[in-house]
């Protein structure tokens, strides 16, 4: 093992005390950002959900929307 002066085991410390609370601070902006984009995902989820049984309303209420669809004449 490496013997190191305590001024250079000091400033390691403080090195790595430094990097833990950079990545503490850096873990909990990811989290409030991961929380923010499943509160969008949710609600978009929920507005996709309500357009989609718009779309089908409308196709259903569209005249002739029960007759089977022909092929043209020219195929």
């Amino acid at each position: 093992m490496v013997e190191r002066k305590p001024d250079a085991q000091a400033t390691r410390l403080t090195e790595l005390e430094s990097r833990f609370a950079w990545q503490e601070r850096t873990i909990a902006d990811l989290g409030g950002q991961i929380f923010g984009h499943e509160r969008r995902l949710a609600r978009l989820e929920e507005l996709l959900r309500q357009l989609a049984g718009r779309l089908k309303e409308l196709d259903d209420t569209k005249p002739g929307a029960s007759l089977p669809q022909e092929r043209p004449p020219h195929y």
